[in-house]
């Protein structure tokens, strides 16, 4: 079968190649136009009303034997944003050698209360070997200025079951 002369194999090998002649592979040239979304850009001001006391280790229910650690929030309240700045809700628990970072990427109309629930995460049955441990939540802002806390807490990190 030919398309105007072309074969239809042919004809696709022209498409990807025509693609990729005009995509991303060739820096400047796009057959679309450019995004001015840019990550941790911009201002925030961030102020923080509520942070967790502690955190829990439970025994996961489904016989894997691994452990969760349970969601917590913290609450902020946001004002002047400009840009796409990043609000980060850090935790770290370094006996366990745990360090995740949840992070909201705000835009201009976001402002007032903002609620930032940290994943649920899985840590490995062997890895807990005590009842307790030390831990670090720290809320912290990413934008043009670098970044900067804004709030840290150490709280205790109970193990559950």
């Amino acid at each position: 079968m030919t398309l105007r002369g072309l074969s239809i194999p042919l004809f696709a090998v022209f498409v990807v190649v025509v693609a990729v002649a005009f995509g991303p592979a060739v820096p400047g040239v796009a057959l679309s136009s450019p995004q001015s979304y840019e990550p941790a850009s911009g201002s925030v001001a961030v102020s923080v009303s509520t942070m967790p006391e502690g955190l829990t280790l439970e025994r996961n229910g489904f016989g894997s034997g691994t452990y969760e650690l349970q969601s917590s929030t913290v609450e902020t309240n946001v004002s002047s944003v400009s840009g796409n700045p990043l609000v980060v809700y850090d935790v770290q628990i370094p006996g366990l050698e745990y360090n995740k970072e949840t992070y909201r990427i705000l835009s201009p109309d976001v402002t007032g209360n903002l609620t930032i629930r940290a994943t649920s995460d899985t840590i490995q049955p062997n890895q807990v070997t005590e009842e307790s441990y030390a831990a670090t939540v720290t809320v912290l802002v990413r934008s043009d200025a670098g970044s900067r806390v804004v709030a840290t807490r150490n709280v205790t990190v109970e193990v559950d079951g």
